[in-house]
């Protein structure tokens, strides 16, 4: 029936949001990452973290990329979440080769594809976001780039468990994992059933039902309660 399938649009949209938010914390874990283990890294090339600083020039124009490319990855006939899975399979390939590293040269590409692979799936979740979301996006959006901005908190958490360098990118990567496996287990934000039941524009839900202050208390609570924990954090 009609109230079943909302039921069931309404569990996939929070699927999908949790996985959206999963995937902007690994890239907040990366950005922290890559730079915690650089000293350990640069051993491995014969050299010290100093004198490589050039590595973050090169993700950041791995970075440059991605975000300029993403409007175009993202854009129809394309499915969003296969872009999101291809990079977050990507990501975990290239954070599993970092320990191995032997040469500076690689070390400068795999930076340059960290930062690439990183920019399209932070502007991706985004951009998804507000597919899945729609009007409601607005504390979805905010929920994603706290989740960014703490995540990296982790980081310190695993080096204080262990000081492998394996160990830690196989964390990672194991995080990116079960992002990856949530994503893959809700459907796609395109699909024409995703789109039921979202409110029109204008912020009134097609029915009609809900006055502003009734759609403030719905919808925008969450924003409100996230935004006063992130201040006194």
């Amino acid at each position: 029936g009609g109230a079943m399938s909302m039921a069931h649009v309404e569990r996939s949209r929070l699927l999908l949001g949790v996985g959206y938010m999963m995937a902007m914390g690994v890239c907040g874990v990366v950005l922290t990452a890559i730079g915690s283990i650089l000293d350990d890294v640069a051993k491995h090339c014969g050299t010290e973290s100093t004198k490589i600083g050039s590595v973050f020039i090169a993700r950041g124009a791995g970075a440059i990329a991605g975000a300029v490319l993403s409007a175009t990855l993202y854009s129809p006939p394309r499915r969003g979440n296969q872009i999101l899975k291809s990079t977050l399979v990507a990501l975990i390939a290239l954070i599993m080769y970092l320990p191995f590293i032997r040469s500076i040269v690689v070390l400068h590409v795999v930076f340059t594809g960290l930062g690439f692979v990183t920019a399209v799936t932070d502007t991706g979740c985004q951009i998804m976001t507000r597919k899945t979301h729609g009007m409601q996006a607005g504390p979805w959006l905010g929920a994603n780039t706290v989740v960014f901005g703490i995540a990296g908190a982790i980081v310190p958490v695993i080096d204080i468990v262990t000081s492998d360098t394996v160990t830690m990118c196989a964390v990672i990567a194991t995080v990116a994992l079960l992002t990856f496996s949530t994503i893959l287990a809700a459907p796609h934000p395109e699909d024409p059933s995703m789109h039921k039941f979202l409110p029109a524009r204008g912020g009134k839900k097609p029915s009609g039902s809900l006055g502003i202050g009734d759609w403030v208390r719905q919808y925008y609570m969450t924003e409100a309660l996230v935004g006063c924990t992130v201040f006194w954090l």
